[in-house]
């Protein structure tokens, strides 16, 4: 222990003596641990809040007789057809275990509304536990926010079906997305038949002074009550007691995951993540190491060990994590506690302590591993040049093990390189985290190698820039880290932005070949229930069209799709399948894997109308259009052009409960009609073949086509703006993914931001070690400008050194990972690939190669600039 306190001493008094070196490492690790502790413990509080709202036992009636799983996840329930002579609560009472009860637990759908705004609202209805007062509502926070409502205020919730409305005021807020009422605001328990068809969702929390055990639960099963109770669930019965049909259903009996090539590429985006903070925070402690090298040198002379050197470094790494990690969770649990109280001032505020132990533990143990390498190097530095003032980390001279990063890197990239001629390109992206990780491994050892470049470049180059190359390889332990960090973090940040735009720019090219332009989908929701009617629709139309500038308004047409369609009969196209070789062209069709989503694809229709305007959706050439006009007076189906079958059927189909399949009632064979683009995955009937077909055609919605593509920003905009306008009215947009615009550069002035913030630090933290090297050009008669110039140029050149390295590992890695156009063993293409639409975004490559390192150049010169008369003893 001795040891240990006098090898750490010569660390702990430098911390003491000078804690604004420090200050860096203990920001960079705080921040994180800042962050995570106060989302983790914010959301630790909303999950603790909305399991509150949940029972041990809960029961639900669907009535007849039931058998179902332990869990009751699954249930097999036999209708009686015996009237509802009693209500649920009654018939709990009369079948439950002596000494338990049973309290209502009523969850309802509907709208809330206030001063002309209108909301969806799921509402809990409690009879004890946590609940508002009577005749007050407690609302989630979104819905508060979105009604511009607080506490005091009355709203208005409309329930589903011909139900009265309920004035309710609002007694506050409250985490998750189900508001809650006390018993009985929406409905009372005696007014709750022994019929399940009821609109929205009673359960029955049950209580009682024994544990609830299979026998309670099979004996509610009887007369038609689902359980789910967590004191069967933590005890089971024996596997002979369950019916058959139910043993290994529910989540009681989970299959283990199996699939390791999951865990591995889980394992490996975590060990990204964690070498990415390691590689930003280990500057500090390397410079540190540098500064402190005389000292060391002095502690070997006095017979430390190199052991007692590591144990010296490591202590500093120890003590910034600590300190770091200390006062980012202690600040981060404070934060959550403030914003807590402040949302949800009657919700009690949990913290996950254990969580919060975890992340102080990995941030101390990241920050311990940062310093491992510079404490290696401190071990191994010579005594001799120690003392006189030399650091352990010249690079001058070609080593060995140098290469080790360049050669695994082109090994990488020849290998993936290869393996897109025998691997699907989705096998690739698939294994992405885990070649990002040796990706990240392989440029920080590559940074030596980079560093020892730099110094032999700059024979011929101005003054300044030979002094900056030169101190480059010198004092490496500031410029290795810090390049390897750049690199590692611009080559991931590139790759990925580059992959993601190439994917995008894919998506718009197939969907400008197949639709006619941007558009605006508004539609009445698919739930009856809650659907606006016409009047509201055109009112939402109107508001749509002066939000979105010059349009033209398409009307659709068609059957709409029921989802509560339980004794309805519904109208569909007959499924296309591939049950037999003999299907190969339908096979090929369904194999296609870049249909482009359209506008119909999210309407609430089962079957749609072709018209006109139907068609001027869809990019069609005037031969195919007329085509495609002259169809609309026969009965037949308007399909794509590659269609494989010359008819398809049209069917009446009923779900049959009892048999869990469809009935068919009556099927309809149509022609098919080859016209709309490729790519359109949608099918429409002409209106001659929903009269033959028996379908009476409805409206769906309405489809505002834009003259202008709109913005993700404008999107969001438009959409809040009409939607508060009505409810049950669905607001979407095609192209489901828009070119965002700027969101490169916005991200490209980031990653500048931290190359800037990285190399200032470098500077900053290297101030006192640097200032003795320009006291002796001073003392040799150096013009008064010369340091100056030298820390801009060191600095610029490392940014550059980094943007460039960074930006080309970047591009080529998406590059590698692109995909080809797939084709078929007969020529038909599969999928069509990003190879095609691959390119940098140029815009992005100037702010990172060319203003990041004029900027960092122009930050830098600012340092050891001399204002007065020279001073060459400041040493």
């Amino acid at each position: 222990m001795r040891a240990l306190l006098a090898a750490t001493r010569p660390t702990r008094r430098d911390i003491t003596r000078h804690p604004w070196r420090i200050l860096a490492a203990v920001l960079l690790i705080a921040l994180p641990v800042f962050a995570g502790t106060w989302l983790w413990s914010h959301g630790y509080s909303e999950e603790q809040a909305t399991r509150s709202l949940e029972q041990r036992t809960e029961a639900q009636l669907i009535g007849g007789s039931c058998t179902q799983s332990i869990d009751g996840t699954a249930s097999d329930c036999t209708p009686s057809a015996q009237p509802a002579t009693v209500t649920q609560q009654e018939l709990l009472a009369a079948h439950l275990p002596e000494g338990f009860t049973a309290e209502m637990r009523y969850q309802d759908w509907g709208t809330g509304s206030h001063d002309g705004k209108q909301i969806h609202l799921a509402v809990q209805q409690r009879a004890s536990g946590r609940m508002p007062p009577p005749g007050q509502i407690w609302l989630t926070s979104a819905a508060a926010d979105a009604l511009h409502v607080r506490a005091g205020d009355t709203i208005t919730y409309s329930p589903q079906g011909s139900r009265p409305d309920v004035e309710l005021r609002v007694a506050g807020t409250m985490p998750g997305y189900t508001s809650v009422v006390a018993e009985p605001a929406l409905l009372a328990p005696a007014d709750l038949l022994n019929e399940p068809e009821m609109p929205g969702s009673a359960t029955w929390s049950i209580t009682g002074p024994t544990a609830f055990t299979w026998q309670d639960v099979q004996a509610l099963n009887a007369v038609g009550f689902t359980v789910r109770a967590q004191d069967v669930i933590d005890n089971p019965p024996p596997t002979e007691e369950i019916d058959p049909a139910f043993r290994y259903q529910g989540y009681l009996y989970p299959t283990p995951t199996t699939d390791w090539s999951v865990q591995i590429v889980t394992v490996a985006g975590i060990l990204l993540v964690g070498l990415l903070a390691l590689l930003l925070i280990a500057p500090v402690f390397t410079i540190a190491t540098s500064r402190m090298a005389r000292n060391f040198a002095l502690m070997s002379s006095q017979g430390a060990t190199p052991w007692h050197i590591r144990l010296a470094v490591l202590a500093y790494g120890l003590s910034a994590g600590v300190i770091g990690a200390t006062l980012g969770a202690v600040l981060g649990v404070g934060a959550a506690a403030v914003t807590w109280f402040l949302h949800y001032p009657t919700w009690s505020f949990a913290v996950p302590w254990l969580g919060v132990l975890g992340l102080w533990a990995a941030a101390v143990l990241g920050s311990t591993l940062a310093s491992l390498l510079p404490a290696v190097v401190a071990a191994r530095a010579s005594i001799s040049a120690g003392v006189q003032g030399a650091a352990p980390d010249r690079l001058l001279t070609w080593r060995p093990w140098m290469a080790l990063g360049p050669v695994g890197l082109l090994l990488l990239g020849l290998g993936v390189f290869g393996a897109r001629f025998f691997v699907a390109a989705t096998t690739l992206q698939f294994w992405s985290p885990l070649l990002a990780l040796v990706t990240v491994i392989l440029i920080a050892a590559s940074a030596p190698a980079v560093v020892w470049g730099l110094g032999r470049l700059g024979a011929r180059a101005p003054l300044p820039t030979r002094l900056a190359l030169r101190d480059a390889g010198r004092q490496s332990m500031r410029s290795v880290p810090a390049l390897a960090a750049i690199i590692a973090v611009l080559a991931i940040a590139v790759g990925v932005q580059t992959h993601l735009a190439s994917e995008e720019a894919r998506e718009q090219a197939l969907y400008a070949a197949t639709y006619r332009g941007s558009a605006m989908l508004l539609a009445p929701d698919i739930d009856p229930e809650t659907a606006p009617d016409e009047r509201s629709i055109e009112e939402v139309v109107a508001t749509a069209q002066q939000a979105v500038g010059p349009s033209q308004r398409i009307d659709l047409r068609g059957v709409r799709f029921d989802p509560e369609s339980a004794g309805q009969r519904e109208i569909f196209l007959g499924s296309m399948t591939c049950d037999s070789p003999d299907d190969s062209s339908m096979c090929l069709y369904l194999a296609r894997e870049d249909r482009v989503t359209g506008p119909f694809e999210l309407f609430g229709g089962s079957l749609f109308e072709a018209s006109p305007e139907a068609l001027d959706l869809f990019l069609l050439d005037d031969a195919a259009r007329s085509r495609a006009l002259a169809a609309l007076d026969t009965p037949g189906i308007l399909v794509p052009v590659n269609f494989p079958a010359s008819e398809l059927p049209v069917r009446e189909v009923e779900f049959n409960h009892e048999v869990g399949d469809l009935d068919v009632h009556s099927e309809t064979v149509l022609p098919t009609i080859p016209v709309l683009p490729e790519l359109a995955p949608t099918m429409l009937l002409t209106p001659p073949a929903l009269r033959e077909v028996g379908a009476s055609s409805d409206y769906l919605g309405t489809v505002l086509l834009t003259e202008q593509p709109l913005s993700a920003g404008q999107r969001q905009e438009i959409a809040r703006q009409t939607s508060e306008d009505t409810v049950g009215t669905m607001i979407s947009f095609t192209p489901l993914s828009p070119l965002s615009g700027w969101w490169s550069v916005a991200l490209a002035g980031t990653l500048g931001l931290g190359v800037l913030v990285v190399v200032t630090l470098v500077q900053a933290l290297s101030w006192q070690s640097v200032r003795r090297q320009f006291a002796l050009l001073d003392a040799i008669g150096a013009p008064p400008g010369l340091p100056s110039q030298v820390s801009g140029a060191f600095s610029g050149l490392l940014a550059l050194a980094g943007t460039v390295c960074g930006v080309a590992a970047g591009t080529l890695g998406a590059w590698l990972l692109t995909s080809t156009t797939q084709l078929h063993s007969s020529g038909a293409v599969l999928s069509t690939g990003t190879a095609g639409y691959f390119l940098p975004d140029w815009r992005m490559q100037l702010i990172l190669l060319v203003l990041t390192p004029v900027a960092t150049w122009a930050v830098g010169s600012l340092f050891h600039r001399r204002l007065g008369e020279l001073e060459y003893r400041e040493t």
